[in-house]
């Protein structure tokens, strides 16, 4: 069994589902252009049959030619905003709960007061 199909049976389906509406929003931009295929690729620098495997969202189609896509469209911004650390609000937010002092409960009979117990705080 080669990689591809075996990266692509442990694919989840939401995975896959938006693979297929990804390619089908670059097929939509490509016709709002007026490209045809035959343009898309060679401003790709692929083959038709490639930029139809990215429209039908297949997942063996390289991150490259999906990147090269965007590239053709217009979609840089886009592209280089995936994945930003500063957008990232699950991290961010972690990083935070890491810095915040963490008070402990008193226990009972230690003639300590404590402050609330800080946790899971979310911008």
């Amino acid at each position: 069994m080669s990689k591809a199909s075996m990266s692509e049976k442990a694919m989840p389906p939401s995975v896959r589902k938006a693979l297929i509406e990804l390619g089908t929003r670059i097929k939509f931009a490509r016709l709002r252009r007026q490209l045809t295929l035959a343009d898309m690729a060679e401003r790709m620098m692929v083959t038709v049959q490639t930029v139809q495997r990215l429209e039908r969202g297949d997942p063996g189609v390289g991150i490259g030619v999906v990147a090269s896509s965007l590239f053709v469209l217009g979609f840089m911004r886009e592209l280089e905003g995936l994945a930003d650390p500063m957008a990232d609000r699950q991290a961010v937010n972690r990083e935070f709960d890491n810095l915040l002092p963490v008070r402990r409960q008193p226990e009972e009979g230690d003639g300590t007061e404590a402050g609330p117990v800080v946790s899971d705080f979310n911008f």
